[in-house]
């Protein structure tokens, strides 16, 4: 297993750990610019299911952490 593999199963067990929700691998991209980061989720599905904001389930996330 790659590193890059680990740290998107990392991901999703932290979602699935914070939000109940399972995502797919797939749904792990790579951001457009290298500034915005490594690995980018798309939220609105899990915001959706929630019913709240993406953007503010996504700060709620940030504060988690990640152990």
């Amino acid at each position: 297993m790659t590193l890059q593999e680990q740290i998107q199963k990392d991901i999703i067990s932290f979602l699935k750990k914070h939000t109940g929700e399972t995502i797919q691998m797939s749904d792990i991209s790579t951001p457009p610019k290298p500034e915005m980061g490594d690995f980018a989720v798309q939220l609105f599905e899990i915001a959706k299911t929630k019913s709240t904001n993406p953007k503010e389930l996504a700060q709620e996330l940030a504060s988690k952490d990640a152990g």
